[in-house]
């Protein structure tokens, strides 16, 4: 399939009250078009990953699908439909089980780890680009994924799931919160209550546990008894947040209500945390402390951007990567994650580009909606 990539649109210079605008996003389009390579499959296109040596993985290119599709909305373009043959060739390698493999840091000779922040962070994206276009690719991934959530849901707790193999011995709480986006998509798609009464499980679930080991913090990680495993976490704590705040648009007006002041809670929470430093202490994953490249944290505060500090966090932040964008040019992505012996890479400038590319779509497609205020609907 040959579609040629268009330009980039004028448009789209949303202002923040710092007077910064999202329109530098654009220029990352040139290196996305330098990477599209024809699929396999008939009528669709893929993103080659240069450092990894193969087509890069279904989750960043369904990010990268939500960038052309919202670059097609915005300036008229041929752009969605290099985004609906970018579906097309995701469906044609998702797993049969609906899933994603991660083909990042993993032991040579081995299958992908499935894990469902795969399809958590990139279920927004496959939404969009459905939005946008009708894709039928799109909603097809979107829901195998959705079904795929629901045969991981724990034996130990029906409001929590598995978020990977190797996790089943813990809840992973912003693995519930990737699930609950998830089905929250595949349910504005279909209206199908099964995905609806899910996310009400996990949310409750969700709900309990903010605050279980110290005020305004959901753990990493705790073991099935609610003792805490692996502490606390700003950039997944975000990732709770951010992606947690969509969810909210299929709920009923109590159990919204109760969410979104729990996340307007946890976001202040983060605001505080990123004024103060980082510390063992607020992160303690080793592998999510390069905060200025976890875009989920600027995702959170933005959508709770009338919370202190927040949207001056934000506004600091997107300077930042408009200055690094004009002065150093896509170099600005590359990785310095260290690889591992015998494994594939840790990560790839395509893969940090992507999920900056894709969550930015997010941030810019949810500006619309009213989270100004804690209680906003």
């Amino acid at each position: 399939m040959k579609i040629e990539p268009e330009g980039s649109p004028s448009i789209l210079n949303e202002s923040t009250t710092a007077g910064n605008n999202f329109s530098a996003l654009w220029r990352m389009k040139p290196f996305f078009d330098e990477l599209l390579v024809q699929s396999k499959t008939e009528n669709g296109l893929a993103i080659f990953d240069p450092e990894l040596g193969a087509l890069a993985s279904c989750c960043s290119q369904s990010q990268i699908a939500h960038f052309y599709a919202l670059h097609g909305t915005v300036s008229g373009l041929n752009n969605k439909k290099i985004a609906d043959a970018l579906a097309t060739d995701i469906r044609s390698r998702q797993n049969i089980n609906g899933s994603f493999g991660g083909p990042y840091n993993v032991p040579i000779g081995e299958e992908p780890i499935e894990d469902i922040a795969e399809i958590g962070a990139a279920a927004d994206a496959l939404y969009r680009v459905y939005d946008a276009s009708g894709s039928p690719d799109a909603k097809h991934v979107l829901l195998s994924a959705a079904e795929y959530v629901l045969t991981r849901i724990s034996a130990e707790n029906p409001g929590a799931v598995y978020k990977n193999a190797s996790t089943t011995q813990f809840d992973v709480l912003n693995g519930n919160a990737y699930a609950a986006i998830v089905l929250a998509r595949a349910y504005q798609v279909t209206s199908d209550e099964k995905y609806r009464i899910q996310v009400v499980l996990i949310l409750e679930h969700l709900i309990y546990r903010f605050g279980a080991h110290e005020a305004g913090w959901w753990a990493y990680r705790e073991d099935w008894n609610g003792s805490l495993e692996l502490g606390f976490s700003v950039a997944y704590q975000a990732t709770i947040v951010g992606w947690g705040s969509f969810v909210s648009e299929i709920l009923d007006p109590d159990l919204h209500d109760r969410w979104v002041e729990v996340l307007g809670e946890a976001a202040e929470l983060i605001a505080r945390e990123v004024l103060s430093g980082q510390t063992d202490l607020n992160e303690s994953p080793t592998w999510s402390r390069d905060w200025g490249n976890v875009w989920e944290i600027y995702l959170a505060l933005w959508r709770f951007r009338a919370k202190p500090s927040a949207l001056a966090i934000f506004d600091r932040q997107w300077k930042t990567f408009e200055s690094n964008i004009s002065t150093k040019g896509m170099a600005f992505f590359q990785s310095n994650s260290p690889n591992r012996e015998n494994r594939s890479i840790t990560n790839s400038q395509l893969r940090k580009a992507a999920n900056f590319a894709g969550i930015s779509s997010s941030i810019i497609q949810g500006s619309s909606l009213n989270f100004l205020l804690p209680l906003g609907r």
